[in-house]
């Protein structure tokens, strides 16, 4: 049987679907900048590593590590799911995850040894997985209610992607034209 929904009902989805369109599109775009393993970062970070004496080798341990929390990526769903923090699934985990990565980056410009700042890259990392977890879920669930499943999936990526392509031409600058520090 078909539905019949009234003018404003349907005003009222479309306006909620462009506000997570625009929230799909502002969080992946930031997970495809943020990302030690694809993001801004990874230019001059590998460039950094590498001239603080670093070997190949080290630095593909050192992304590696950072790569960890991108492998386990359903237990922070599970967890979200199953453990509500200050009454909520979702919406606690990903303020505490945004501030969490913020924080992080921000401890990380103050210091020039890679040393001091990997404990910071891998909370940026933790962050940015459990973020990147719980706004899939969002967009899934959302998809459902709203049957705009595919259209979600493609901002997601759509946004994800043009991040990384700016990322890398980004970051490729500013290892063409800064120093690595302490050096």
């Amino acid at each position: 049987m078909r539905s019949f929904a009234s003018p404003r009902t349907t005003e009222r989805a479309d306006a909620v679907v462009r506000r997570l369109m625009l929230f799909f599109a502002i969080v992946f775009a930031v997970e495809g900048i943020g990302q030690a393993r694809v993001g801004i970062i990874l230019q001059p970070l590998t460039n950094f590593l590498k001239t603080h004496g670093w070997s190949p080798l080290e630095v593909t341990a050192y992304f590696s590590v950072l790569n960890f929390p991108w492998v386990i990526k359903p237990v922070f769903g599970l967890v979200s799911d199953f453990v509500p923090l200050f009454g909520y699934r979702r919406t606690s985990y990903l303020m505490l995850a945004s501030a969490c990565a913020a924080l992080s980056y921000g401890a990380i410009a103050w210091l020039d040894d890679p040393a001091q700042f990997a404990v910071f890259l891998l909370l940026t990392s933790y962050a940015m997985a459990t973020a990147s977890t719980l706004c899939g879920a969002l967009l899934a669930e959302n998809g459902r209610t709203y049957s705009q499943s595919s259209l979600f999936v493609g901002q997601q990526w759509l946004w994800f992607y043009i991040a990384i392509m700016a990322s890398a031409l980004v970051g490729g600058e500013l290892v063409e034209h800064l120093s690595a520090a302490g050096r």
